[in-house]
């Protein structure tokens, strides 16, 4: 080998070691991703691709701040766009979730990577996202499941007796009334009511309509009290007066939440419709099929 040779070889080994040290996103701990985003930083703040990497870092950072504010969410939450109002809240979002999300898509990227690869990246740190939400929500789900599965026999004491619906053609288009006969089983007074509501035709999955509402009982219900109600829903929410329903359609009517003359929810509050399980059920299959 000539001494030529020689110097090009060493040169090329030496480059090798150098793209080997590059500073790289580490995801062992949130503290070792702060550093490492910082090492990143500032090494880019200092060469010639500074404004081409804070650029690619905004795009990437920016679709999870989109996300954070209610963007519709992709996989398993896409599918379920139409679920406006669950019993159970949505996770909150912190600022944990955003880094930690930012963290895993990133892990082991270098300065050149965001730089070259940012639109691939952003694609990954958004599934991380949407990992790490889909794993909080389904965490807060199982433990509502669990918590209203206790309290679930005290809150069906204020028993629905009869339910049904009925449709008009008004000035405004399409009325719904909900008619409904309740039984106060419990031992307390009941102030305000809140409800799940399905109507459905026998043998038909999809129902009708799927909708939660709430009544303000006026001086409350005692113990041992019954009452019949003629409640008109709000028509500008939900599907109440976009969907006619067919005359052999049934209503049912389960309570989820009941609150005492102080305002107070009952039993802790905690609800879980459903909805809430149909929600339950898709993350569980979106898990399972990621595991598998």
């Amino acid at each position: 080998m000539t001494a030529r040779s020689a110097l090009a070889v060493s040169a090329i080994t030496l480059a090798s070691l150098a793209c080997s040290r590059e500073p790289r996103i580490e995801s062992d701990s949130s503290a070792a991703c702060s550093s490492s985003l910082k090492l990143l930083s500032e090494r880019a703040s200092k060469s010639k691709d500074s404004s081409t990497y804070a650029i690619a870092m905004l795009a990437i950072s920016g679709s999870i701040a989109l996300k954070s504010m209610g963007t519709a969410m992709s996989g398993v939450f896409a599918g379920l766009a139409e679920s406006r109002s669950q019993s159970v809240p949505a996770p909150a979002l912190d600022s944990a979730m955003i880094i930690g999300s930012i963290c895993d898509g990133l892990a082991g990227a270098t300065q050149r990577d965001i730089v070259g690869r940012s639109d691939y990246l952003k694609g990954a740190v958004e599934a991380a996202f949407d990992q790490r939400y889909s794993a909080a929500y389904l965490t807060k789900l199982r433990e509502a499941k669990s918590s209203f599965a206790r309290v679930r026999d005290s809150i069906s004491a204020f028993s629905v007796e009869a339910a049904r619906l009925e449709q008009s053609d008004g000035f405004l288009g399409l009325e719904t009334v909900i008619v409904m006969t309740v039984m106060n089983r419990t031992t307390h007074t009941i102030k305000r009511a809140y409800f799940e509501a399905e109507s459905r035709t026998e043998g038909r999955e999809v129902p009708w309509i799927a909708e939660t509402f709430n009544h303000s009982i006026p001086g409350g219900l005692a113990p041992g009290e019954r009452v019949s109600w003629r409640l008109t829903p709000n028509m500008f929410q939900g599907a109440w007066s976009k969907v006619r329903v067919p005359r052999d359609a049934n209503l049912k009517v389960t309570p989820i939440r009941l609150e005492g003359p102080d305002d107070s929810p009952l039993w802790g509050g905690v609800s879980f419709g459903s909805r809430d399980q149909r929600l339950l059920d898709s993350l569980e299959k979106a898990v399972k099929h990621k595991v598998a």
